[in-house]
C-alpha cells in the first residue's frame, strides 16, 4: 500500500499547503524563536500545520506528486488516493479521529464536523528535535566573584587617581618654577628697563 502520509508532508515541506480532496486544506504554520519577557522563558521556533475543512475541491497537486513518485498513471493515482481518503472518512465516522502519521490527528464531532490538533512532534521540526521552552531565571552573584571584581576596579581607579594626581603637582610644580623666573626676571630687568625709557 502507497505511503500518502509521506506525499502530504513532501507537498507541505515544498508548497507550504497540500489539500486532500473532499477532507480540506493543510497549511504550515511557523513561529520564530521568542522571548516571554513576563514568565522569563525562551521558546523555540516551530513549524505546525493548521487545517482548512472548507477547502474540499480538488486541485490534482496530491494526485500528481503520487503518479510521479510512484511511477502510476494518474488515474492510478487517483485511485490510491481515493483509497485513502475513504480510509479518513471511516476513521472519523466510526472513531470520531483519524491519525496522519508524523503530522497530527483529525478529530469529527456528533454534527460531523472536521477538526485538526497538530502533532506536538511534527516530523518538519527536525531541526528543533529535543529543544523545550528554557526558563531564564534571575542569578544571584557569586558574592567572592564580585568583592574580587569590586576590588579590582577599586585597584584600577586608585591607579589612575594616583597618575592624574602625580601629573597635576608636576604640572603645578612647573608652573611655580616658570612663575618665579619670570617674577626674578621682572624685578632684575625692570629698574634697568625703567632708566632706559626715562633716558629717551
Amino acid at each position: 500500500m502507497i505511503d500518502i502520509n509521506k506525499y502530504i508532508i513532501q507537498l507541505l515541506e515544498l508548497n507550504n499547503e497540500v489539500t486532500i480532496p473532499g477532507i480540506g486544506g493543510f497549511y504550515l504554520s511557523r513561529t520564530e524563536t521568542n522571548f516571554d519577557s513576563q514568565h522569563g522563558t525562551f521558546y523555540p521556533s516551530a513549524i505546525s500545520v493548521t487545517f482548512n475543512p472548507f477547502r474540499l475541491s480538488d486541485d490534482g497537486v496530491l494526485r500528481d506528486v503520487i503518479s510521479d513518485s510512484e511511477g502510476l498513471e494518474k488515474h492510478m493515482a487517483e485511485y490510491e488516493l481515493q483509497k485513502f481518503i475513504i480510509k479518513i472518512k471511516q476513521g472519523l465516522s466510526r472513531n470520531h479521529r483519524f491519525e496522519l502519521e508524523g503530522i497530527g490527528t483529525l478529530e469529527s464531532d456528533d454534527m460531523a464536523n472536521v477538526k485538526f490538533k497538530s502533532t506536538d512532534n511534527f516530523i518538519l521540526n527536525k531541526a528543533n528535535i529535543g529543544l523545550k521552552e528554557v526558563i531564564s531565571k534571575p542569578r544571584e552573584p557569586n558574592r567572592a566573584v564580585y568583592a574580587a571584581e569590586k576590588k579590582i576596579v577599586f585597584a584600577e581607579n586608585t591607579k589612575q587617581e594616583n597618575s592624574v594626581w602625580k601629573w597635576l603637582l608636576i604640572s603645578l610644580a612647573i608652573i611655580i618654577i616658570v612663575s618665579l623666573i619670570m617674577m626674578l626676571a621682572v624685578q632684575y630687568y625692570m629698574p634697568e628697563l625703567i632708566r632706559n625709557f626715562k633716558a629717551e
